[in-house]
């Protein structure tokens, strides 16, 4: 090997060492883990438990329990919201039987991180975790859950709401990055979902095959696709306003 191509296969080695060098440093910043999350809770009898076992109990004010409530943030008629440490879920139990809401959310600011919320009637317990997955457990119970969607069709402010009713329990992931919404256990007939972002789409009557996939990545065509656990699909057409 000459004295120019081995110089030049020096650069590429270089240029391959740095490259990777960035890719670890900016991906540090941007697939970091953050150090603590916020919570939703409503007044009433609910025990919230992290994924290690720790819990808040807000029976009472104020509220007590194990795990470190870093501050709290705001507070209002209805409930109040909590700065504590990451953890990979959170699960809220109520004793009530009134209609609920709790929520987890990684950043104040609803244009950045994630946010996901869970409302309804005879829910029994919810686990929230940050990462999108929802699970449900309720003895035949109506259901809301509202998740961020920050892909292109959009916008930084996107968002799914899927509702039904549930005989003992449903699981839904929102997955940003394929732009899919995951579901089982409804057992409704049908299931409703209302889109929001750059482009809306209000209270739009889904068939439920009780367990699949839901497909916004045509949203920008006017196309939902959902897909059953045997692999067959359906495509929606959906009337959608853009802003």
């Amino acid at each position: 090997m000459n004295v120019k191509a081995e110089r030049l296969t020096q650069i590429l080695i270089a240029l391959v060492f740095i490259s990777m060098l960035l890719f670890l440093i900016i991906g540090k910043f941007l697939f970091a883990t953050p150090k603590s999350v916020y919570l939703y809770i409503e007044y009433g009898e609910t025990k919230v438990y992290n994924a290690d076992g720790a819990h808040i109990d807000c029976t009472n004010e104020p509220v007590d329990g194990d795990m470190e409530i870093i501050n709290i943030v705001g507070q209002n008629e209805f409930g109040y919201m909590v700065e504590v440490p990451y953890s990979d879920s959170f699960t809220f139990v109520n004793s009530e039987s009134k209609k609920n809401k709790y929520g987890v959310r990684s950043n104040l600011d609803p244009t950045k991180g994630t946010e996901y919320i869970v409302s309804g009637l005879g829910i029994q317990k919810v686990t929230i975790s940050p990462s999108g997955k929802v699970v449900i457990i309720g003895d035949n119970c109506s259901f809301e859950v509202f998740g961020n969607m920050k892909v292109n069709s959009l916008g930084s402010h996107g968002s799914v709401r899927l509702s039904g009713v549930a005989e003992d329990g449903a699981e839904i992931e929102f997955d940003k990055t394929s732009e899919i919404i995951s579901f089982d256990g409804i057992t409704s007939a049908l299931m409703f979902m209302t889109i929001g972002g750059n482009i809306h789409a209000n209270s739009i009557a889904l068939p439920n095959p009780g367990c699949g996939t839901i497909s916004i990545s045509n949203l920008s065509d006017g196309i939902i696709t959902i897909v059953d656990e045997s692999g067959n699909s359906q495509t929606i057409s959906i009337d959608t306003t853009t802003t």
